[in-house]
């Protein structure tokens, strides 16, 4: 298993934000992809997004895949969302991890979250 840093870029006419959605246990990049498209709740809401619902979803999985998120598309002009639209991404923290108590509570404490 590897840790994985979930990021988030928020952008709106009066507002920007940068900074870290979660930590997340998974086995590739592949699970990372899966578990932000799902939309999963968090301790602070849910990571809303359109990585399923787009009409290109088979184009754009692999798309999002290879550039780490959406927050690493060029093509995508976040100055253009006047209402504001939030950017994932996710960057490798650790590789093969081996889970043990240390992870397992940071897990019950909603700090490190579990891919399926």
């Amino acid at each position: 298993m590897n840790i994985y840093k979930v990021i988030f870029k928020h952008h709106a006419v009066k507002d920007a934000r940068v900074g870290m959605a979660a930590l997340l246990l998974a086995k590739d990049v592949e699970q990372v992809y899966e578990w932000i498209a799902l939309q999963p709740a968090l301790n602070e809401g849910h990571l809303f997004n359109d990585w399923m619902n787009n009409r290109f979803a088979s184009e754009s999985k692999a798309n999002i895949i290879r550039l780490k998120g959406d927050i690493n598309d060029p093509d995508i002009y976040d100055s253009h969302a006047y209402f504001g639209m939030v950017l994932y991404g996710w960057e490798l923290v650790q590789e093969d991890v081996e889970f043990d108590e240390t992870l397992a509570m940071l897990l019950v404490a909603g700090i490190l979250f579990r891919a399926k």
